[in-house]
């Protein structure tokens, strides 16, 4: 008998499935197809859209347990797992089919794997639908909120409390009630600190001053919401969580609701606040930037990483940091050195023409191309008797597997081409053509000098790593890649390697 767990969600949605029917159904379930229940996971009133849910977490945690005895997950739906076609497939594939697995959703009937598959996108499809209309409508219902002066949710801010008001609507046999703000006990402290920042006066010194026991983020947070403080509801500041960029939206995209709620200072405080947030923001973004040209490439002798660390430092763990401009600009102008030299192009050359001396077999080529016609061939076949085929799936996974095999040999046939190709250019140059484009690329390191990224992008096309030995920062060593060479050479390779014909570069650092 096969042991299973079983995975039980409620959302926010009331009109959704109580944990205790899902319980219930899913332990029907086992016991009609023979499994035995060893557990159980479980998230009340958590969305689907969200993985960080504690009965997610703790059931992840147990999958990936060497000792786990449990095979199968019992679940209700597909939305129960997640509402996210990423994460769902994310789940299965990833998590549960390594780990011997399987997950049964009790909604899902039990068919083939390939119409199983169909099916399941459909269905992780329509959840996904559901979750964005979801989403859809309780944005305009957060709107509509503040458009007739309500609270969208959330918690009241420092210096105010909620109050609830019966809107004389009934849910449920329940009445509707809405949320406004109004002053609380700490409202003339709070008042007392954002007229002192509007004038310029620290934000600790002022906090100290009127008795403010806050720590400092939630000081930065009252003056980030001074309009609110001046009386007016405001909505849609912050993007979502998961959204790459600046956390705060364009002022254009805020939602503002005049005069909702008792004011605690004037709207131009309220403004003379956010403008000093604004170019504090502004300062602090300027100054901290550094563009750090040898992110990934800088490493110990062992291979361990240095990365940027504020201030426009490479750091080695904890422990040793070094000025980042130091090392840029010795590893910049020694690389630019060795492009217009001649060494380095002669090395190279030699280097690739001995790699080079091997040349496809023409016979197995042509081969492989047959190989690839006769599989169209079947494959079309096989297409054609499924489609007039009642039972088409044993079909549609041979099909799969013909499949598979001529896409392999065609990535091989192509690869196969790309080394004839390189080969037959690296034969063809000669130590002018290749020192020619070395040094065009040096022309064009030294051009973009002040672009951060058109260097680094030159460094990474040549080296393949920079080593830093953490306990003697006194100099570096620079191993070479062979480059992909354009302009005169017109050659490229495939895959760039580090080449050991050449000797790692030693650079002194300055003092």
């Amino acid at each position: 008998m096969r042991l299973a767990v079983l995975y039980c969600r409620s959302s926010k949605d009331r009109a959704d499935v109580s944990i205790e029917v899902q319980r219930r159904e899913l332990a029907e379930m086992a016991a009609a197809r023979g499994f035995a229940v060893v557990g159980e996971y479980a998230d009340s009133v958590e969305s689907g859209k969200d993985d960080d849910r504690p009965g997610l977490q703790r059931l992840l945690e147990d999958l990936r347990r060497r000792d786990r005895a449990w095979t199968v997950i019992l679940t209700l739906d597909t939305s129960r797992l997640a509402r996210r076609i990423a994460a769902a497939y994310w789940f299965e594939d990833r998590e549960c089919r390594p780990r011997g697995v399987t997950v049964i959703y009790k909604n899902l009937p039990e068919m083939e794997e390939a119409e199983r598959a169909i099916v399941k996108a459909v269905f992780h499809g329509v959840d996904e639908w559901h979750s964005l209309v979801s989403k859809r409508k309780g944005l305009a219902g957060m709107r509509q909120n503040v458009q007739n002066g309500y609270r969208a949710g959330g918690r009241a801010p420092y210096g105010y409390r909620l109050e609830h008001i019966e809107t004389g609507a009934m849910r449920e046999g329940k009445p509707v009630l809405k949320s406004r703000l109004v002053a609380g006990d700490d409202a003339p402290r709070v008042a007392a600190f954002l007229r002192d920042r509007a004038i310029g006066v620290p934000r600790m010194r002022s906090a100290r001053a009127h008795g403010l026991a806050c720590p400092p983020t939630t000081l930065l947070g009252i003056e980030r919401n001074a309009l609110t403080y001046a009386g007016h509801s405001v909505w849609n500041v912050h993007r979502e969580q998961d959204t790459i960029g600046p956390r705060q939206r364009p002022r254009a995209e805020w939602v503002v609701k005049r005069d909702t709620h008792p004011a605690l200072i004037t709207e131009a405080e309220a403004e003379a606040v956010l403008e000093q947030v604004a170019q504090r923001r502004a300062k602090a973004t300027h100054s901290g930037k550094h563009e750090y040209l040898l992110s990934g490439l800088l490493r110990t002798p062992d291979g361990r990483t240095w990365h940027g660390a504020d201030g426009g430092f490479y750091r080695h763990g904890r422990g040793r940091r070094i000025l980042a401009r130091r090392i840029d600009r010795a590893v910049v102008d020694a690389v630019t050195a060795d492009l217009a030299g001649d060494d380095l192009a002669r090395t190279l050359l030699e280097h690739m023409r001995a790699r080079m001396l091997s040349t496809p077999d023409a016979t197995r080529a042509a081969a492989a191309r047959r190989k690839v016609e006769t599989l169209d061939r079947q494959i079309r076949r096989l297409a054609e008797l499924a489609a007039d085929s009642e039972a088409a799936a044993p079909l549609l996974r041979t099909l799969a597997a013909k499949e598979r095999e001529r896409d392999a040999l065609q990535a091989a046939l192509a690869a196969s081409e790309r080394e004839a190709a390189t080969a037959k250019a690296w034969q063809a140059l000669d130590v002018d053509d290749v020192r020619q484009a070395l040094r065009t690329m040096a022309a064009d390191a030294a051009t973009g000098r002040d672009d951060g990224g058109a260097v680094r992008a030159q460094l990474a096309q040549l080296v393949a790593r920079v080593e830093l030995d953490p306990d003697d920062a006194g100099e570096v060593v620079i191993r070479y890649r062979v480059p992909a060479l354009g302009g005169a050479a017109g050659v490229s390779v495939a895959s760039p390697q580090e080449f050991e014909q050449y000797p790692g570069r030693r650079v002194r650092l300055a003092a």
